[in-house]
């Protein structure tokens, strides 16, 4: 099964993603996907690639996708099959 984390329930609400985000991107992957959503707050601040909770860490090592606040490098090393970064602090500055 091909897997997709997602990372962005930052630790201030108001950038936090809404409870209807994990379902709606569910229903977009479709069969074959599994999607990850990591429940502890990160931080989104700067650019936000400060570092991954361990949380993310035991998520995304099978993962081909991954979307947070950031991309920590230790992300994108233990994350062999990773193909796609997004970042909710792109444009923010």
């Amino acid at each position: 099964m091909r897997r997709f984390v997602l990372d962005l329930q930052d630790r201030r609400p108001v950038w936090s993603m809404p409870p209807w985000v994990g379902e709606r991107v569910r229903a977009a992957l479709g069969p074959g996907w599994e999607l990850v959503e990591i429940e502890t707050p990160s931080d989104g601040s700067g650019d936000g690639a400060g570092q991954a909770s361990a949380a993310v860490l035991d998520a995304v090592g099978p993962a081909e996708v991954y979307a947070g606040y950031g991309i920590p490098d230790v992300v994108i090393t233990s994350a062999p099959a990773l193909g796609w970064v997004h970042s909710g602090a792109a444009g923010v500055g």
